[in-house]
């Protein structure tokens, strides 16, 4: 294995655990959305931060190994000429290289659902809190002043 490939696949291997996490993060924070564990939710929006903190360095540190390795810069160029057998990557790396990619692509899709998901969930947790918020503000007897400057002057006003 090269040392170039193998780096590539531990960075690779590193983001595909990273969108891993991040989706059990995802679905963790809407647990706790439902379950209004407002401590809980922080922990899992820090958690959800730190994640994708790592991935853009990750991908970063991806672009720059991929374009050190190939000019163009491109992982599925890269991946494709090794399948064509068409650059001295070794078989096994290029197979290795090809799974890793294909695995981080079907979780970076399933990311993207989730994400979707807890977008509209909170969405109709907004709606919803606000319409609460609105029968507490009406069922708490939320009243006008009982002072003489009152300029109304309900039953509820008048002492007896």
């Amino acid at each position: 294995m090269e040392r170039g490939n193998a780096r590539l696949i531990a960075l690779l291997e590193e983001r595909l655990r990273n969108l891993k996490g991040l989706s059990q993060a995802i679905q963790s924070a809407q647990q706790a959305c439902i379950s209004a564990d407002l401590e809980a939710l922080r922990i899992h929006d820090s958690h959800k931060e730190h994640l994708c903190r790592e991935m853009r360095r990750l991908d970063l540190e991806i672009r720059k190994l991929v374009g050190s390795i190939h000019p163009t810069g491109s992982m599925r160029m890269i991946l494709d000429q090794a399948a064509a057998k068409e650059s001295g990557i070794d078989m096994s790396d290029a197979r290795r290289l090809s799974d890793l990619f294909d695995e981080s692509e079907a979780a970076r899709a399933e990311v993207v659902r989730l994400n979707r998901v807890y977008a509209q969930f909170l969405a109709r947790s907004r709606g919803t809190l606000s319409v609460m918020i609105n029968v507490l503000s009406h069922c708490l007897g939320v009243y006008p002043s009982l002072g003489p400057s009152s300029a109304l002057n309900t039953s509820f006003e008048r002492s007896y």
